[in-house]
């Protein structure tokens, strides 16, 4: 065979005269080239800043998944915190509940009907010691808060029973 043109395979094809709408010129050729070869190129640095656009995004979702992870934890935490603080008073109000309820026990009713909040036992029993008195009221912690405030509390009433009784006197 006679070779006509050279291209790789089936990339030519012969076309008849009467398929042959107009002839281009070479600098109409090469004109349409550059355009295309522009826009290409524009294309190609949309793409790109895309692309650079959907890295951001993923670093930013990792940045959100972790802030997340770590808010979620923050959270355990303060469920957890606030179950044990519950768990505190409750056990705070038994402890009063129950400390009170050995008040009343020991507390004598007076002749009014009434019960005093505090109930001095060695005024009430001298002969139980003060060993016996902690076994009874189960040896409560002198450091706890509710103590210290208890005993604060005990020594305002007292300076101010003493200063009752200092005026009364005069």
């Amino acid at each position: 065979g006679i070779e006509y043109f050279k291209c790789r395979p089936k990339y030519g094809i012969f076309v008849s005269v009467t398929d042959i709408v107009r002839l281009v010129s070479p600098e109409e050729l090469l004109h349409k080239i550059v355009v295309l070869n522009r826009a290409l190129a524009h294309k190609h640095s949309t793409l790109t800043n895309k692309n650079q656009s959907i890295d951001k995004l993923k670093k930013e979702i990792i940045t959100l998944k972790q802030s997340l992870s770590t808010y979620h934890v923050n959270q355990q935490n303060l469920k957890q915190e606030i179950q044990e603080l519950k768990q505190q008073l409750i056990e705070s109000r038994q402890h009063q509940n129950n400390h009170h309820r050995e008040s009343l026990l020991l507390d004598p009713p007076h002749s009014n009907g009434y019960h005093h909040q505090e109930f001095n036992i060695k005024e009430y029993s001298p002969k139980l010691s003060n060993d016996l008195l902690d076994e009874i009221r189960g040896a409560p912690d002198p450091d706890s808060k509710y103590n210290k405030k208890r005993n604060r509390r005990n020594k305002r009433r007292r300076n101010k029973n003493r200063n009752d009784n200092h005026r009364s006197s005069e």
